[in-house]
């Protein structure tokens, strides 16, 4: 899949929560987005392996929530060297992280927009 966003799952997102309630995870997921990457690079940056764990976890599992896999697979890919002390795959992989949260973000922005989501159930 090379999609920043699968649809599918914000369909059935939207169809199992309803579309008001999917806008409110989408819109939490949004606001916590680069709260959750600025604490990962201050982890990474002290050398805090257990925070940086912590923080990928959920930035992992907040993203296969709405259908962000591609960061998700990104943090989860980098938990096996940091979970062995080794800082510098997560150090090379910031680059590519800030892309993906940027594209991310620009792919969720319209599940916010009230007149592109179904209120039909």
């Amino acid at each position: 899949m090379n999609r920043v966003v699968d649809p599918a799952v914000l369909t059935a997102l939207q169809q199992e929560a309803g579309a008001e309630r999917a806008r409110e995870i989408v819109a939490r997921y949004l606001a916590t987005l680069e709260e959750r990457v600025y604490m990962l690079r201050g982890a990474v940056a002290a050398y805090n392996s257990a925070g940086a764990l912590v923080t990928l976890r959920g930035l992992s599992e907040a993203s296969t929530v709405v259908g962000a896999h591609e960061l998700g697979q990104l943090a989860d890919s980098l938990e096996p060297g940091l979970r062995r002390g080794n800082f510098r795959p997560a150090r090379d992989a910031m680059p590519e992280l800030l892309q993906l949260v940027t594209a991310t973000k620009s792919a969720l922005a319209p599940v916010l927009d009230t007149s592109s989501v179904s209120t039909t159930r």
